[in-house]
């Protein structure tokens, strides 16, 4: 998981196995339900 989500940088996460991206500024709840649908 990672906080910087610019166009080019997201390719490179999403090819290296990332599979979640979340934009700052993250909020508690957001992220909490990031972690949790994750985890299903």
């Amino acid at each position: 998981m990672t906080a910087s989500v610019m166009n080019d940088e997201r390719v490179t996460y999403i090819a290296a196995g990332m599979d979640v991206l979340v934009e700052n500024p993250v909020s508690f709840e957001s992220l909490v339900a990031i972690i949790k649908d994750e985890l299903n």
